[in-house]
């Protein structure tokens, strides 16, 4: 592992970041101060922030306004994203590099630890993926090496079953009603009133594993098929649209009478996230209950409707190609989208900066809905891609850890957010004015799966059925019932064991 030290000091960033409120947050949470009035105070010193930038009132951290943190050291473990690979972003910054997500860590990190004198120690975990073994292996040694952890949901539930995480909720210094905290994404997250994990402003750029679904502007035109950003605005962004636009978009390319990875479909899209279309559909699998307990809903008369009708469509020939057919699989996923080879390309948010400096022209859809009559559109992120912050049970300074995430978190809402959103997605990685009002509807209703989480069963039984030769759900879901209620008992019982 390699450690990153930032020196305090204080920096004032001559550029002025949009603050860019998107439709996800509450405009209008209280916030508490930590010793005052659920009212937002003016604080033109923000960092980012211009001289002339004097009217916006600047809610503020909960904490107290005078913190003095001493010097405390904050050691933080993450997975650093390098050169494209996945992994966290936003966390810490040696230098102004001219990247704004670079920069604008930089210039939150100088201004908060100059504020409230404390000190950032970013330690990257130099293997892809930070694994729970690793993190266990530190906390049952009994060594208190890290403050807090950023790690990818996957890995959670060892954690959690090994008692080796904090309970957020039991965390002085947080303050979860202020709009840099997630709250869907927590509340979906929470069993039985315990919050091991949070999710907010600070790690922002985990958005970029929800999914989306980008579409060959230039394909869309050769077929005259219709305006799918009309179609999403209106409502009418469905299953049976998506069907009709890419049913008759294959082709045999090179003529030689197959269909293969050298010809064109209606799709791109990898075997294993076929499920997206279901949680797209408002499918998601399992609820929770008044007791914030988890109830499995999977077996509903609309769930088999939906999975069914998920089924004729991946299951139409020629429709849809998966990355396993590819010899990089979703590698070349994305070579064969930029070779106009897909219509439609199911993937990650941040396939948007990788396609940077293609040359295809693609627009931004969120996932269809089931039909006209669903609410609203939703964008599913899988924990195998999804990070959230979680506090090692080691953690000898729970108030300092809390009031630093708090503080982090607030200040990311000011630089970071607008950075990612306004400068990055909207700025350089999307093509249009139709997709960034896209944007705002994958990121206003975000879902995530606490039985793919957890592992349950009836994730991985729908994912393989939906691409399976068979369509009879109702049996999977008989077959596969007990098995998954007796699964979500016994994590249930073990959360509430928990402190």
């Amino acid at each position: 592992m390699k450690k990153i030290k930032i020196i305090s000091f204080v920096v004032v960033l001559l550029m002025l970041f949009p603050l860019q409120i998107l439709t996800a947050c509450s405009k209008n949470a209280d916030n508490t101060q930590g010793n005052a009035n659920n009212t937002t105070q003016q604080d033109n010193s923000q960092s980012g922030a211009s001289s002339e930038t004097t009217t916006e009132s600047k809610m503020l951290p909960n904490v107290p306004d005078n913190l003095d943190l001493n010097g405390f050291n904050f050691r933080i473990l993450y997975e650093l994203s390098q050169g494209g690979d996945w992994g966290v972003r936003g966390i810490d910054a040696e230098q102004e590099t001219g990247d704004v997500i670079n920069d604008a860590t930089y210039a939150r990190n100088a201004y908060v630890t100059d504020k409230y004198d404390f000190k950032i120690d970013g330690i990257t975990c130099q293997v892809y993926n930070l694994p729970a073994s690793t993190v266990k292996k530190t906390v049952q040694a009994g060594s208190d090496e890290y403050d807090a952890i950023i790690i990818r949901e996957k890995e959670l539930p060892s954690l959690i079953i090994s008692n080796c995480l904090v309970n957020f909720n039991t965390v002085p210094g947080l303050n979860f009603d202020g709009p840099w905290w997630d709250k869907s994404i927590m509340n979906q997250m929470s069993i039985a009133g315990k919050q091991f994990a949070a999710f907010g402003d600070y790690i922002i750029c985990a958005n970029d594993a929800l999914r989306i679904m980008m579409f060959n502007k230039k394909m869309l035109q050769d077929n005259g098929l219709e305006d799918p950003y009309a179609l999403v605005k209106n409502g009418a962004w469905t299953l049976d649209k998506f069907y009709n636009m890419s049913k008759d978009a294959a082709a045999d390319l090179n003529g030689d009478g197959k269909m293969d990875t050298n010809d064109r479909y209606g799709l791109l899209m990898q075997r294993g996230s076929s499920v997206c279309f279901s949680f797209g559909a408002g499918e998601t699998l399992t609820s929770k209950d008044a007791g914030d307990l988890p109830v499995l809903t999977t077996g509903s008369e609309r769930s088999i409707l939906v999975f069914q009708k998920i089924w004729n469509v991946l299951g139409t020939p020629n429709l849809v190609i998966y990355d396993s057919a590819f010899p990089n699989t979703w590698a070349d996923l994305q070579v064969a989208f930029e070779n106009n080879q897909g219509l439609f390309f199911g993937e990650v948010l941040q396939l948007a900066e990788r396609m940077r400096a293609s040359e295809t022209d693609f627009g931004i859809l969120p996932f269809p809905k089931y039909d006209e009559s669903q609410e609203n559109y939703y964008a599913f992120g899988d924990s195998n891609c999804m990070n959230d912050i979680i506090i090692p049970s080691t953690n000898q300074n729970l108030e300092q850890t809390g009031q630093i995430l708090e503080i982090l978190s607030a200040e990311s809402y000011y630089t970071l957010r607008p950075a990612y959103y306004d400068k990055s997605l909207n700025g350089k990685y999307v093509r249009d004015e139709e997709s960034s009002a896209m944007l705002d509807i994958v990121l206003s209703n975000k879902l995530i799966s606490l039985d793919d989480m957890f592992g349950w069963g009836m994730y991985s039984a729908i994912q393989n059925a939906l691409t399976s030769k068979s369509s009879d759900f109702a049996s999977v879901i008989d077959k596969y019932t007990n098995k998954v209620q007796t699964s979500i008992d016994k994590t249930v019982s073990i959360f509430q064991s928990l402190q």
